[in-house]
């Protein structure tokens, strides 16, 4: 049975790793043809290269084809933990390397963040973003100390839905820091709906017992329900602003619901 998954194994990561390296040439021969014709377009026009040399440069936001090489590693560990880790092992990868490394991947994000001179965002813009990539790495360290604190062992099982929930959270903290899209803080806050309901699916599966006291307020519902409301309330900001640029709704609306988070945070943790 071993010798089977094992091969199973090799199997899966060869094709992978040969359909990955085809991606990569594809792109690459697209790439370099699409650049081609951009430059066969592109006149020497002298008083338009004045012109932005006087505005200053602008660094464009990084495509979404740029994440494909990042998912590629995604199914690669689902594969080595159903293969050849055992839950213990599992468990301990989890809480040994993959979070570690992806709070340490986080935290080295922020501070390219903070160092980086981008001047295609306003600085309302940036100031919500920073009130809630904050508050989702805050968010990652308490997702990797209720693993501690589970300490499942043999129990683990649940190797899935921690990575789930790591994919997500850079999805959300990418689109958040690296586009401009207005839509992006909804994403956001969507990530923050889901994240209760993800650390349902985990506590069940794990079978753990609920809070004997507080049952309402130590349970993960008013997160849900805030997030839920907060969701909404986005979406109306997004309409109600649509015509204008004005962040201060929007970093208003933040501000209220990293602080009523909070509040609940210390509740639960009572």
């Amino acid at each position: 049975m071993v010798d089977t998954r094992a091969r199973f194994f090799v199997g899966a990561m060869a094709v992978v790793g040969i359909a990955f390296l085809v991606a990569v040439v594809v792109f690459l021969i697209v790439r370099a043809t699409r650049a081609g014709r951009v430059a066969a377009r592109k006149g020497g026009n002298a008083q338009g290269a004045a012109q932005g040399a006087t505005q200053g440069a602008v660094h464009p936001t990084p495509a979404a084809t740029r994440l494909l090489g990042l998912l590629v590693l995604v199914p690669a560990l689902l594969l080595l933990a159903w293969v050849n880790l055992s839950h213990a092992q599992q468990a301990a990868l989890m809480a040994q390397l993959i979070y570690p490394a992806t709070l340490a991947v986080a935290l080295m994000l922020l501070f390219d963040k903070a160092t980086r001179a981008w001047n295609v965002k306003p600085a309302g813009e940036t100031a919500r973003e920073w009130m809630n990539l904050d508050a989702l790495v805050f968010l990652l360290v308490l997702a990797f100390l209720n693993l501690l604190k589970t300490n499942p062992g043999e129990k683990y099982n649940v190797f899935f839905w921690d990575v789930l929930n790591l994919v997500l959270f850079f999805f959300a903290f990418w689109l958040l820091d690296r586009k401009v899209t207005r839509v992006r803080f909804l994403v956001a806050h969507g990530y923050l709906v889901l994240l209760p309901i993800l650390l349902l699916i985990w506590r069940t599966i794990l079978d753990l017992p609920p809070p004997a006291e507080f049952a309402f307020w130590a349970s993960l519902w008013p997160f849900f329900f805030l997030a839920l409301i907060f969701f909404v309330l986005e979406i109306i900001v997004l309409l109600a602003t649509r015509d204008s640029d004005n962040p201060a709704p929007g970093i208003l609306k933040d501000a209220v619901f990293l602080a009523l988070y909070g509040v609940l945070l210390i509740i639960a943790g009572r």
